[in-house]
């Protein structure tokens, strides 16, 4: 009977103590939470720089560049510039006393340091996520059209050269035909 109730216990503790144990450590481990975000967020950066410079050379070439690839650089750019840099720049928010004067705000820290965890998992996920196969693709080519629209004009000046060569073409005499810049055929 005291087994059951040990065990009991020993269950009941464990479920309890583990999260309570996580929410009461928050406010206690505020900078290191804080460094793994910026870790996270470096992260971030360089694999954007990195995938920018292929989408660079991609637009160069006269690729298109894939739509995935667009919106995951978008949302880099708003998770550290919007999401982030806000959590990162309230250390003196932090750093207030609490309202005795004795000790830190550890209900601002709580919050920071809660919201850092968050941020570097999402972040984490979000670099999982920027892994492509390929950033562009070759358009299909495009029908052009001609932009000399006119129809064939008949020069005055070039009739005879037209001529002389026509009259060569039919010759049976002939064997080669060479055009000079005079007009001459022969």
């Amino acid at each position: 009977m005291a087994d059951i109730v040990i065990s009991i216990v020993a269950k009941v503790g464990e479920l309890l103590v583990v999260p309570i144990g996580k929410h009461i450590c928050y406010p206690f481990k505020y900078k290191s939470n804080k460094e793994e975000l910026k870790k996270q967020v470096k992260k971030l950066r360089n694999e954007r720089e990195m995938l920018q410079h292929s989408v660079d050379e991609a637009t160069r070439q006269g690729d298109e560049i894939e739509k995935i690839v667009e919106e995951w650089m978008i949302n880099v750019d708003e998770f550290t510039k919007g999401v982030v840099k806000p959590v990162i720049d309230d250390e003196e928010k932090a750093k207030k006393l609490c309202s005795i004067g004795f000790c830190s705000n550890l209900i601002t820290r709580y919050s920071l340091s809660k919201k850092a965890v968050k941020m570097a998992k999402d972040g984490a996920n979000l670099l999982g996520e920027g892994k492509f196969e390929k950033v562009s693709y070759r358009p299909a080519l495009q029908k052009s059209t001609s932009i000399y629209i006119r129809s064939f004009e008949d020069f005055d000046s070039r009739k005879e050269v037209l001529n002389n060569l026509m009259e060569a073409l039919t010759s049976t005499d002939v064997n080669l035909i060479g055009v000079l810049r005079n007009g001459r055929c022969g």
